[in-house]
């Protein structure tokens, strides 16, 4: 069973999700539910940390995944997207992903860094706005 955790930036409206240990589909599935439906999320960017996971999934499967995320997927107009992955397998599937989504106009990202993801992540034209309006209210 993976572990599974979400934290919220509420500076830039992002949340990154982190999870580890083996993933099969029914995880990820499960995982974008919650992702989807926490509280206080504002849909400026997403980071997927997964350098401590390890997927249990088909190509096949990674296509049916994508359909089922972006019909979940709320981020707003000018969102960013992110996976960070530790090993070339799961770095491989992370891009199809993107390949998959990439039609939907959401700038995505691959890396095997984290904080240059969280960087890239922050700088979104969403998560500005955010930033700033919440500066603004303060």
């Amino acid at each position: 069973m993976p572990d599974f955790r979400i934290e919220l930036d509420t500076g830039s409206g992002g949340l990154v999700a982190s999870a580890t240990g083996r993933l099969t589909p029914a995880d990820m599935r499960h995982m974008g539910h919650q992702v989807w439906s926490t509280h206080g999320f504002a849909g400026c960017y997403l980071l997927w940390d997964l350098r401590e996971a390890r997927f249990d999934i088909s190509a096949q499967e990674v296509a049916k995944l994508a359909e089922f995320a972006a019909g979940l997927s709320t981020l707003r107009p000018g969102a960013r997207m992110a996976f960070v992955t530790s090993s070339p397998l799961e770095y491989g599937l992370a891009r199809r992903m993107t390949a998959l989504r990439a039609r939907e106009g959401l700038e995505q990202l691959v890396s095997p860094d984290f904080e240059e993801a969280q960087s890239w992540l922050r700088q979104a034209p969403a998560a500005l706005e955010y930033a700033a309006q919440q500066h603004g209210a303060a």
